[in-house]
């Protein structure tokens, strides 16, 4: 009788570890890659949830005094003086939402993202309500309709 192991009967293990191997490591990674794409499609929505947040606070604030939506900006004019202007704007085949701050006091001019990497900004106004769309890159849409105060003059 023999004692130990055969050459290929020891090929033949090494062969069926790693066949297994090499399925778990292609599992891995497959999953790896939907992990990932699945973030970044959340995350994407997410900033433009709170893109749209942002534009609702923005239009609701009590410091307003006139609204104007005109091709496609929002200028809100505030009772200080200051005035924000909300727009999209295109960069290499890709838009951005942005606020301009124009301040009275101290004539500063600062401008902040408020989201980017999007497909389309359309921001309309109907009666008393805003309509704002945005749509992804990923081609996903978000809707958001805010009512005006009565309050605010309407220009």
């Amino acid at each position: 009788m023999k004692k130990g192991h055969g050459l290929i009967e020891v090929l033949v293990t090494l062969l069926i570890i790693s066949i297994l191997m090499l399925i778990e490591v292609n599992l891995l990674t497959k999953e790896s890659i939907r992990y990932k794409r699945n973030i970044c499609l959340d995350r994407e929505e997410c900033y433009c949830n709170s893109a749209l947040h942002f534009v609702e606070n923005e239009i609701n604030d009590i410091q307003n005094r006139s609204i104007t939506i005109t091709d496609n900006n929002i200028i809100l004019k505030k009772q200080n003086g200051d005035k924000y202007t909300i727009q999209p704007q295109n960069y290499n085949g890709k838009y951005k939402l942005i606020i301009l701050y124009d301040k009275v006091i101290g004539g500063n001019n600062n401008k902040n993202t408020i989201v980017e990497n999007l497909k389309s900004v359309k921001m309309k106004k109907n009666k008393n309500v805003v309509y704002i769309y945005i749509e992804s890159l990923q081609g996903k849409k978000f809707y958001k309709c805010v009512g005006l105060n009565q309050n605010i003059e309407d220009i």
